[in-house]
């Protein structure tokens, strides 16, 4: 009788019906505590409901009562992974490789945590033996598709996702991925095809990874649909600590949790404010998710924070449980969606305030975080429908600058980086992956009407090289216009090549960001176009906060003709250079100790709402010059 239920239950869970096959299981179970099946199955169902603890209790269940059975090996590594024991995880996957050397899921789960713990010619070696074991297997094919992004070998990558995607149609979550390695190497030959795709499934419930999703026409509404879908999928569903009682000693704690407390562009923005916190009223904590000991920057956060942990082999749980026993009253989630994130450590509710910060230019759609930190530009008050935060108002721009970092005084020559001596440069130091073919129209549009202009690029992969050139000449420029940036070792050196331009010209859908923060500290105006969502209005909050809000515009035709007017009216560009020179000693963009205050002003509410018992509520700081 309980090999038919149980065989019920295995035809429940290929049809969809996890409640029928729940309930079958524990029938089994009551009738016989010793069918190891109905364990492994019943730990299928709860880990497909996100309840990876107990799904972890019923797979160790059916490992003990059959200890050879590598399944279970492999869906517990599965769950381990998921409440972020990376260790723990890789130790049932060694098990399972062990009792089934060619097992092709086992191999391919294996190769993420490879990836994962930067392991990446490791991982993409297991996912490769898991391919030759069974080349048509979907998610083997996704996994090496990641492991290349990494190596950033896009274009393997592409051949990956696409074989996957030719496999199994149905698997709508990697179109996103797919996007992003296409628009890494600029290849726009699908690219307006994919994001209608990306954007339709979406509205049919499809998620996908969201911060491709950023730099693709989405407005904020479909940005939050991504990041909902995302975090229903991907979050564990954890209850919530038992958190210590936070006193209110006088002094709040705030931790600051990210894997790129280290040489980063986050860190490069934020290090200076952790150096101005007021030791007096914050005690502040570094917890760090990847280790770099190589790191000036992280030498200098070790320096900078009163407390420096270093968490990246811990799991989920014992992170979360740090934060408890340190009575943290303030986590600010630097990661959100991005390459190190660490959902789980949130998802126990561990710290009295949670905050979305820096990392994640949108919405995490998720109720795991009470605050994000913004300004009256980056959301507007008609776009907080949109967000699942509420919304902490700073004064100026919400981004933090460090206003002691060096620029280079020697400026280097122009034939250093390939420029000609003579002639405007245009520059446009972004990711490839934020150019679309639009914004590349009126570039090309420029250099066009602009004699002896060239376009500065940054140093991109040799594939996005070829494909932007191929793109120039298609729109009547000579490809040797567009000039690719070499790279430079130091901070300072790079901050003064800046002065070898003329405009940096940024893109719409997902601005620069760190990127403008550097050209506006180096005296190098921006010209934006302001977008519709968190990540296309960056640079526009930027520009206002430094006094430059002249340089904002709306559209791609008032973007071109304001860029074309700087360039052929060399008095007015000089004028404007000036400007910007001056405002760097009073502008409030540049004023890292007031930005701070205000930081602190922000965190100071969001504590005392909490000690009252008061939920999360939308508020402004006032500017406290």
């Amino acid at each position: 009788m309980t090999v038919q239920m149980l065989e019920q239950a295995v035809a429940a869970v290929q049809t969809g019906n996890w409640a029928q096959a729940e309930t079958l299981c524990h029938a089994v179970i009551r009738a016989d505590r010793k069918q190891f099946g109905a364990y492994l199955l019943l730990g299928v169902v709860k880990a497909q409901h996100g309840a990876f603890e107990e799904a972890r209790a019923n797979f160790r269940q059916a490992i003990k009562l059959n200890p050879q059975c590598a399944d279970a090996y492999i869906n517990l590594g599965r769950v381990e992974f998921q409440l972020g024991d990376r260790t723990s995880a890789a130790r049932q996957y060694e098990k399972a490789l062990s009792i089934e050397p060619r097992s092709a899921m086992a191999l391919s789960n294996y190769s993420i945590i490879l990836r994962n713990a930067g392991r990446l010619q490791d991982a993409l070696a297991q996912v490769d033996r898991a391919l030759a074991i069974e080349p048509r297997y979907p998610d083997a094919l996704v996994n090496r598709g990641n492991i290349l992004t990494d190596l950033k070998r896009y274009d393997e990558a592409i051949a990956a996702y696409g074989a996957a995607i030719g496999i199994f149609p149905g698997m709508e979550q990697i179109k996103g991925d797919l996007l992003h390695a296409m628009a890494q190497i600029c290849d726009w030959r699908q690219i307006k095809e994919l994001w209608a795709a990306v954007l339709s499934d979406l509205d049919a419930g499809h998620g996908t990874q969201p911060m491709p999703v950023l730099a693709t026409p989405a407005s904020a509404a479909e940005l939050l649909r991504c990041a909902q879908l995302y975090d229903a999928h991907k979050s564990p569903q954890f209850p919530a600590l038992r958190m210590r009682k936070r006193l209110d000693t006088g002094h709040i704690k705030v931790a600051y949790l990210s894997g790129d407390l280290r040489d980063h562009a986050v860190s490069y923005l934020l290090s200076g404010v952790i150096e101005h916190h007021d030791r007096l009223k914050f005690e502040t904590f570094g917890l760090s998710l990847v280790d770099d000991p190589r790191s000036p920057m992280k030498q200098r956060l070790k320096a900078a924070f009163q407390h420096f942990h270093e968490v990246g082999s811990k799991s989920d749980a014992e992170i979360a449980r740090l934060i408890d026993d340190r009575e943290i009253d303030i986590v600010v989630d630097l990661a959100g969606y991005t390459q190190h994130m660490r959902l789980g450590i949130l998802a126990s509710r561990p710290a009295p305030v949670q905050i979305n910060y820096l990392g994640f230019m949108s919405t995490m759609g998720s109720r795991h975080r009470d605050y994000i930190l913004a300004d009256r530009t980056t959301i507007p008050e008609r776009e907080r429908v949109h967000y699942t935060e509420q919304v902490a108002y700073l004064p100026g721009s919400f981004m933090p600058q460090d206003n002691t970092r060096a620029i280079a005084a020697q400026t280097p020559s122009r034939a250093t980086f390939d420029l000609p001596d003579h002639g405007l440069v245009f520059c446009a130091f972004n990711n490839g992956y934020k150019i679309t073919p639009m914004i590349f129209d009126v570039w090309m549009s420029l250099l066009r009407q602009v004699e002896g202009s060239v376009l500065w690029l940054s140093q991109l992969n040799e594939t996005a090289r070829t494909n932007l050139r191929r793109e120039a000449e298609q729109r009547g420029v000579a490809s040797d216009r567009l000039v690719f940036a070499n790279r430079v070792e130091k901070q300072e050196d790079h901050l003064a090549r800046h002065r070898l331009a003329d405009v940096f010209l940024d893109t719409p859908y997902y601005n620069a960001h760190t990127t403008a923060s550097d050209a506006l500290w180096a005296g190098l105006p921006i010209i934006t176009c302001e977008g519709h969502t968190f990540a296309g209005r960056v640079a526009s909050s930027l520009l206002r906060a430094a006094g430059l809000s002249e340089l904002v515009t709306t559209s791609h035709e008032d973007y071109e003709a304001l860029a074309l007017k700087l360039a052929r009216d060399p008095g007015l560009l000089a004028s404007i250079k000036a400007k910007l020179a001056a405002n760097r000693s009073s502008a409030p963009l540049f004023d890292t100790a007031r930005y701070t205050r205000h930081l602190e002003a922000a965190y100071l509410t969001m504590v005392e709402r909490a000690r009252r018992g008061q939920p999360p509520q939308t508020f402004a700081v006032q500017d406290l010059l």
